[in-house]
């Protein structure tokens, strides 16, 4: 097991990275989570991704875990009647709501309501803010509207309706059933899309609570009305993506640094993964080698302190999915060399988590002051790894645990390598598996070298972090 970059990747599956030797290339280069976009494809294609997925990471002994990603309330275009459309400055175009088609000189928007929340002065946007219209008069369904910047728009292309609040569920009837299919395939984590209070989040939660309570949930941040509940967000949420595309609409584009940085470190303090998401390596959709901007962009969320960063068209219908995973992977790499030496975040869990964040945290301060090799903390649900990766030790956490589900979930935590151990029936056996696996798995751990310990898992379901041990190998 090489030790490699410590920043977790998040790789999107699409037409180029939909077969087994391309997954299998991304592993190797660095992939640590595949996302499925349930926007796209039907439930008969994501099963198939699904399954090949499991089987190529099961081939290479890799946790590899599966997003699926929820399309949530995205108000969309219709069908157009040619391929693209060019939209000229200056000119008046009219949208026609409700529609999936509409009349030559006209542009259907899918969501009725979309007319009934606009009124003369809106701003709207398509295609990810490429192209903005300005409402000059709302009658019935129709919107007629001025071209203030012009561009391409083609069919189901994305609408962004800044400073507006719409009648839109948590859920889509779309969702619904996406839903029901990924807690039938037993994917690893969801994507809730366009989260906008806590009560989207708690009402996600109490569901899966009920009916898969080991699927988590990753809220995405994109409406800036999540920003005003986001302690509350993260908390409720097992991770965040920052969903810079857009936020980056529905916010002045210069306030998005300050906002990233922002959710990156109030994650980290609350011991919940960050994902900085949205055209990290963009020009790799069309070029083997990232700008030099892009690479600087990946630096600075790994400097800021990101749990994981995310690959979109990259990997989805990019010239080279591997070769854009390599590269984010080696931009990683060199960063983490570089990475500002921060303190540890304050304890900020409730009372019955925050014995086990301070034992955490203080294997982290143990393991820096005697240059231990690793930090091995044997574990059931991942929550004493979790605690440790926001503490942000130089040595390796190698994660050992006896359940599949756990391990592909930890594969999103920072620094964290998930390793399966066999059963145990004792503390001691279970100590002693740990140590015997980690040793094998690692590679890098010799006789004479020092490791910590830290574990919870000693016999109940919901035990807290207790103990903290040095060894010598």
């Amino acid at each position: 097991m090489p030790f490699s970059n410590r920043t977790k990747i998040v790789a999107t599956i699409g037409p180029a990275s939909n077969s087994r030797r391309v997954m299998r290339a991304m592993i190797s280069a660095g992939a640590d989570i595949f996302r499925i976009n349930g926007a796209h494809g039907d439930s008969k294609e994501h099963k198939e991704v699904i399954d090949l997925i499991r089987s190529v990471a099961k081939s290479m002994k890799a946790p590899i875990g599966i997003l699926f990603d929820l399309p949530g309330p995205k108000i969309r275009l219709g069908e157009l009647l040619q391929e693209s459309v060019q939209l000229k400055k200056g000119r008046s175009v009219v949208l026609v709501c409700g529609k999936k088609r509409a009349p030559a000189g006209q542009i259907p928007v899918q969501d009725k309501f979309v007319a009934r929340a606009v009124k003369s002065g809106s701003r709207i946007f398509i295609n990810d803010g490429i192209v903005e219209l300005k409402v000059m008069k709302v009658y019935g369904s129709y919107i007629e509207c001025k071209v203030i910047v012009g561009g391409e728009i083609r069919s189901r292309k994305g609408i962004n309706l800044p400073n507006i609040k719409l009648p839109i569920p948590t859920l889509t009837p779309k969702d619904r059933k996406l839903l029901d299919f990924a807690i039938k395939n037993e994917v690893d984590y969801v994507g809730l899309s366009f989260v906008r209070n806590a009560a989207n989040v708690k009402y996600m939660k109490n569901l899966l609570a009920r009916r898969a309570p080991e699927i988590g949930i990753i809220s995405k941040i994109e409406k800036p009305e999540a920003l005003l509940e986001l302690k509350e967000i993260i908390k409720l949420s097992d991770a965040v993506m920052i969903a810079r595309g857009d936020l980056g609409v529905e916010m002045p584009f210069d306030k998005i640094p300050t906002i990233q940085k922002m959710i990156i470190e109030s994650c980290r303090a609350l011991c919940k993964p960050a994902i900085t998401a949205t055209q990290m390596m963009e020009s790799m959709v069309s070029s083997l080698r990232p700008t030099r901007a892009e690479a600087t962009d990946v630096a600075m969320a790994v400097w800021e302190g990101t749990d994981a960063v995310m690959l979109s068209e990259e990997t989805s219908i990019g010239w080279n999915p591997a070769k854009a995973v390599s590269a984010m992977a080696r931009i990683a790499l060199e960063a983490e060399r570089n990475i500002p030496q921060s303190s540890y975040p304050e304890p900020k869990q409730e009372k019955k988590e925050l014995q086990g964040q301070v034992i955490s945290y203080a294997s982290a301060v143990v393991a820096d002051e005697i240059s231990a090799k690793a930090i091995v903390t044997p574990t059931r649900s991942g929550r004493t790894a979790l605690f440790i990766s926001s503490a942000r030790p130089r040595s390796p956490i190698l994660a050992p645990t006896q359940h599949e589900s756990v391990a592909r979930r930890m594969n999103l935590y920072w620094g964290v390598v998930p390793l399966i151990m066999p059963p145990f029936n004792t503390v001691d056996e279970m100590l002693s598996h740990a140590e015997k696996v980690a040793i094998m798995r690692s590679r890098f751990i010799k006789k004479g070298d020092s490791i910590v310990i830290v574990s919870g898992a000693h016999g109940k379901k919901d035990d807290i972090t207790r103990l903290l041990e040095i060894r010598t190998v």
